[in-house]
């Protein structure tokens, strides 16, 4: 990159701290530039700094169990604060561990929330928000030659602080600069002594929330203050004794979270983060040029970014937090003891491999791999051997393969985008074929065994249900009013088919139930309270739906069976099912739309099991089947055997983070079986292939948390 840096040496000024940010100590120019300096200090030195500073990773601490937060470096180096979140998540431990790596030293105990501690100058104490003594700041000696807490630890502020990074310690350590909050909602910024005492005002805030509070110096305070409206982030300066602040800089945070403070302000340089990106952040010139690139190894950074990355007082060392998802590609046997086996390496990379279902002929699993510069879809066979790639666009959010093997369709755009591209992938060439570019990302459903998909398109003020298959072109569905829609919610608003769509518009209190094919809507059913779940059989003729209704006594959980006509118009009456049940899970049609599946809570023995039901299209029972469910449950995606008598159930133990998979049948005699319930980890998805012989999926294993000392050579801190 070859940026070039002028440094100024003026009289009463130090040259050789100007020296820290030149090229290393081999570079004959920087040396010669830092003695003639010395001797003349009017003189203008032109210091050029490599393309780029190589960051050198030392892995300071790591935990599978326990979330860390907020690593600061010690003054003098030697160790590393941070704090760490108890198993059950109810408190927060302030640690100290050695720099180079070690066992921590706990310096607070359970039983509060003890959050982002700051050293004092001195390297001999910590300085903490705690919510022991109702967030107010407390301080923790240090011994500097072990680590280890000195003493009993001791209340600084009475009046509670912001949350955040929101309190500095200025230089000599003598005080203590803090944010705190009065009635009127304005933020005031005081300064108290640090061993405690009388505070002072320095001056209040009324025009965003105050953040990153330093000390430039001992006689100044700097702070950042986020507008409200934009989040842009404005620098201003205010005298330690009170007084009028002025404004220094303002960071346009559309470009990149930005972060402004002496330790983390580099002479000609300043940190930015790029907010949409995994966790990686940039060491950026005044000019925009970048001299460093960070990155947290894998760990996916969001909110409170200041509060995880901190840089050391000479601004060579870089502090960071990091948690990173462990996952994996499993393989399972369905008809087996259901053992699962890896199909691929255990990562600790976010950026994994994304299973998404298996080949038509069963042979082959499909997966996302997202660890490469450019994405690729794999079909991997399951018995072993070569496996096939494809590229994919950078911005691929979801790609449906079809069951032919022939083609795959791939939705582009980030996943909170309001609309986004749909593709079909010709799998012979790979080339890409555009089909709409406003669809719902959220409302693409390929069938399983055509080549045909259903999507929803954003069209203006309307949703446009429609139907594609590949060398024939799209049709329209049904095109919906988006009033008192929300067309980015889950399948509980709107479920739809070739057939036509069914969904719910919401007005205060009450629900109403709408069926549409073509331009007219059919009002089906209108509830006072709330519909939670839809489910249009497949051949369009009826409807069941879940909710609570609102106009008796106390609410009441309800599942309703109604008949409808070609229009998607109700046809008769409609008919409540299984009495009064405490809640309703899931709602399902088999593929051939003799069978309604119904998972629900009793109120017999609801705490130990939950109830599965199939039912016969006139709302008649065919059989009940009860699945033991842990105290902590909630229970996730449901698939149908080819033979639409067997569903296949995920269940998750939360308090255990245990997950589970079921096979149920609408057969007499026989039992659930469990297939999956052996591993400790999360699944938020998974498939059964074709032949109904395994199972795929991607779990998140016990996650990775890492604290990084990062190194910067060549850099140094701004200078008041």
């Amino acid at each position: 990159m070859g940026q070039r840096f002028a440094v100024q040496a003026r009289r009463g000024t130090d040259a050789a701290s100007f020296g820290r940010i030149s090229q290393p100590e081999s570079s004959v120019n920087s040396r010669l530039c830092r003695r003639v300096a010395a001797v003349v200090p009017t003189l203008l030195c032109a210091i050029s700094i490599g393309a780029q500073v190589q960051p050198r990773y030392i892995q300071v601490y790591a935990s599978d169990t326990t979330h860390l937060a907020s690593p600061t470096l010690s003054p003098n180096g030697r160790w590393v604060a941070f704090s760490a979140e108890s198993p059950d998540g109810e408190s927060n431990q302030i640690f100290v561990v050695a720099s180079s790596g070690g066992t921590p030293v706990a310096i607070t105990q359970r039983g509060a929330k003890d959050a982002l501690p700051v050293w004092l100058p001195s390297s001999d104490g910590l300085v903490f928000r705690s919510t022991r003594v109702d967030g107010a700041l407390m301080l923790a000696r240090i011994d500097r030659q072990t680590g280890r807490g000195v003493g009993e630890l001791r209340r600084v502020t009475i009046e509670p602080v912001q949350p955040g990074l929101t309190y500095a310690v200025s230089p000599d350590g003598k005080e203590i600069a803090y944010t705190t909050t009065r009635v009127q909602g304005h933020v005031y910024i005081k300064v108290v002594p640090s061993a405690g005492g009388t505070a002072r005002s320095v001056t209040e805030a009324s025009d965003g929330a105050i953040t990153q509070l330093y000390w430039p110096s001992a006689k100044s305070i700097e702070y950042g203050v986020v507008n409200q409206a934009t989040l842009n982030l404005t620098a201003k300066r205010v005298s330690s004794g009170g007084g009028s602040p002025e404004v220094i800089r303002h960071y346009d945070q559309t470009k990149g979270f930005a972060i402004h403070a002496p330790r983390f302000a580099l002479r000609g340089a300043r940190v930015r983060i790029n907010a949409d990106t995994l966790g990686r952040v940039s060491v950026v010139s005044s000019t925009g040029d970048t001299l460093a690139q960070l990155d947290s190894k894998g760990s996916r950074m969001s909110g409170g970014l200041n509060q995880h990355l901190r840089l050391s007082d000479d601004g060579g060392t870089v502090t960071l937090a990091s948690t990173r998802p462990r996952t994996s590609v499993r393989l399972a046997g369905v008809g087996g003891d259901g053992t699962p086996r890896a199909f691929r390496p255990v990562t600790d990379s976010a950026l994994m491999d994304e299973p998404i279902g298996f080949s038509g002929d069963s042979r082959s699993v499909y997966i996302i791999n997202r660890h490469q510069p450019v994405p690729r879809l794999e079909a991997a066979p399951v018995a072993g051997g070569q496996s096939r790639f494809w590229a994919l666009p950078s911005n691929a959010s979801g790609v449906f393969p079809t069951a032919s093997g022939r083609y795959a369709y791939v939705v582009e755009g980030h996943l909170r985008d309001s609309s986004r591209v749909l593709r079909l992938m010709d799998l012979s060439t790979g080339k890409l074929q555009p089909i709409s570019e406003r669809v719902r990302g959220r409302r693409v459903q390929p069938h399983p065994e055509r080549e045909d998909i259903l999507f929803a398109e954003a069209n203006a003020s309307r949703l446009d249900f429609r139907r594609y298959v590949p060398g024939e072109g799209n049709t329209l569905i049904a095109s919906v009013d988006t009033g008192h829609l929300n067309p980015n919610q889950n399948a509980g608003s709107a479920v739809f088919n070739q057939h036509g769509v069914v969904y719910v518009r919401v007005i205060g209190d009450t629900a109403r139930v709408f069926g549409q094919r073509g331009d007219v809507p059919h009002l089906i059913a209108t509830v006072r309270g709330f519909v939670s779940a839809l489910a249009l059989s497949p051949d369009g003729h009826s409807l069941a739906y879940t909710g609570t209704r609102r106009d008796e006594t106390k609410p009441r959980a309800f599942v309703q069976l109604v008949p409808l006509d070609d229009q998607l118009a109700p046809r008769g009456a409609s008919t409540e099912l299984l009495g009064n049940p405490i809640s309703f899970d899931d709602l399902t049609w088999s593929p051939d739309g003799r069978a309604l599946g119904v998972s629900y809570q009793a109120l017999v023995r609801s705490d130990t099991v939950f109830t599965w039901a199939f039912l016969s299209p006139d709302g008649t029972t065919q059989r009940t089947v009860e699945i033991p469910r842990p105290a902590s449950f909630s229970e996730w995606n449901t698939y149908w055997g080819k033979d639409n008598k067997h569903v296949y159930v995920h269940t998750s133990n939360d308090a255990e983070s245990k997950f589970g998979v079921w096979r149920v049948a609408n057969a007499p005699n026989e039992r659930p079986q469990d297939i999956i319930s052996h591993e400790t980890n999360q699944v938020w998805d998974y498939w059964i292939s074709p032949d109904e012989k395994n199972i795929v999926y991607g779990p998140y294993l016990p996650a990775r948390n890492v604290i990084w000392k990062i190194e910067l050579p060549g850099l140094a801190v701004t200078k008041p």
